[in-house]
C-alpha cells in the first residue's frame, strides 16, 4: 500500500537534513557558548541539559520528514479500494491527519496518511477506517511508534499509571491522557503474549544451563513461589484472588541465577496460576535429565485441592512444602534438601 519511493530517497534525504540543521545550528552554537566560559558543575550541567534537549528534536524532525514522505500525495497511486481482514474498504479522496499525532522515543509527530473506511457490511459491524501507512509502520493503538511502545511496555510493570504518564512528559515529551496510555499498554500486552510462554521457557533453560556448569554442593534448584490478595470485583458477589508467583534457578553453590515473574488477574481460587506452576514446574525438572540432577520445590497454599499435592508428589517427583516452606537455598550455608 506505501507507494515505491526508492527514486525519492536523494530528495526525502535532502528535506530529513534540512528538518535537521535549526537543531545542528542550536548545538554547535551550545558548543561555543560552552567552551568560552569557565567550566563549573553548573556550566556543564546546563550544556548536557540543552544538548539532549536539542538531540531529541533532531530526532522528531527527522522522524516527521520521513514518515510522511513514505506514502504518496496522489490519491490515484493508492488503490481506490481493498480488501483487509476479510472486509472490503474505499479509500478517502484527501490524505487527514492522526487525530492524536504518534508518540515516538523523541516526542510527538503529526502523520498525515490516507486512510480506508469500512464498506456496508463491515460498517454495519461497526468496523473501523484504517491507515495502511500505520500499519506498516508499525503504530500501536493509532498512538505509538514501535519504539516508544515497547519502552511504555518496559516501564509499565515498574509504574504506577501517573508515574508513568509523568516519565513519558518528561523523558520523550509525550503528553498522553490515562485513556490512551490504558490502550497503549494493552496492545503491548496482547502483542508480547503470543510469544511470552516461549520466551520464558528459553530463558529458563539458560538459567538451568548456566547452573549445570556450576560447582559447589547443593543440586540445582527450581525453586517456585505464590502470593496472592482478595480483591472486591465490582458486579460480582465474591471477592476474587489476585495471584502473583515466581520461578527462580538456584546454582550448585546456592546463589540465584534468575528468577521468572509470572501474574495471573482475579479468579475464584488460584486455579489458574496453580495449573500454570505446576505446567513449568513438571517441565523444567524434566529438563533436569538433561542438565544434571535438579531439585524442585513448590510451595502451596492451604486451598490447593489434596490432588494436585497427590500429583506433585508422586506423578512428577515435586516435592509440595507448606506455605512459607523451604523454597531454595538461599545462601552457601543452607543444607542441601533431602
Amino acid at each position: 500500500m506505501v507507494s515505491q519511493i526508492a527514486q525519492d530517497v536523494h530528495r526525502v534525504s535532502e528535506q530529513a537534513r534540512s528538518a535537521a540543521e535549526p537543531q545542528l545550528e542550536e548545538i554547535d552554537q551550545l558548543v561555543q557558548a560552552f567552551l568560552l566560559q569557565p567550566v563549573t558543575p553548573e556550566a556543564t550541567w546546563q550544556f548536557e541539559n540543552a544538548v539532549e534537549d536539542r538531540l531529541g528534536e533532531l530526532g522528531r524532525s527527522i522522524l516527521q520528514v520521513v514518515y510522511n514522505r513514505l506514502e504518496s500525495d496522489a490519491p490515484d497511486e493508492m488503490p481506490k479500494r481493498v480488501q483487509f481482514e476479510g472486509q472490503e474498504y474505499s479509500r478517502k479522496n484527501e490524505k487527514t491527519n492522526n487525530r492524536n499525532g504518534i508518540g515516538t522515543v523523541f516526542g510527538k509527530i503529526p502523520l498525515v496518511r490516507f486512510s480506508y473506511e469500512p464498506l456496508s457490511e463491515a460498517r454495519d459491524d461497526q468496523l473501523k477506517s484504517f491507515s495502511p501507512l500505520e500499519l506498516s509502520l508499525g503504530v500501536v493503538s493509532g498512538n505509538a511508534s514501535p519504539a516508544l511502545a515497547e519502552r511504555v511496555g518496559r516501564a509499565a510493570s515498574g509504574h504506577t499509571q501517573q508515574e508513568l504518564l509523568e516519565l513519558l512528559e518528561r523523558e520523550h515529551r509525550v503528553g498522553w491522557s490515562v485513556k490512551v496510555l490504558r490502550k497503549v499498554t494493552a496492545a503491548v500486552s496482547r502483542g508480547v503474549a503470543e510469544h511470552l510462554h516461549q520466551a520464558q521457557k528459553e530463558q529458563l533453560l539458560a538459567w538451568l544451563r548456566l547452573a549445570d556448569g556450576s560447582k559447589g554442593r547443593h543440586k540445582i534448584t527450581l525453586a517456585v513461589g505464590r502470593d496472592g490478595i482478595m480483591l472486591p470485583i465490582r458486579n460480582e458477589k465474591t471477592y476474587k484472588e489476585g495471584a502473583v508467583a515466581t520461578v527462580t534457578v538456584y546454582d550448585r553453590r546456592g546463589h540465584r541465577l534468575g528468577t521468572m515473574y509470572l501474574g495471573q488477574m482475579p479468579e475464584a481460587i488460584r486455579r489458574r496460576c496453580l495449573k500454570n506452576l505446576l505446567d513449568w514446574s513438571r517441565k523444567f525438572w524434566k529438563q533436569g535429565t538433561a542438565v544434571g540432577p535438579l531439585w524442585c520445590t513448590l510451595p502451596m497454599p492451604a486451598i490447593t485441592p489434596r490432588s494436585i499435592s497427590t500429583t506433585c508428589s508422586r506423578k512428577w517427583n515435586i516435592r509440595v512444602t507448606p506455605a512459607g516452606g523451604w523454597s531454595g537455598p538461599a545462601s552457601s550455608t543452607s543444607t542441601t534438601p533431602p
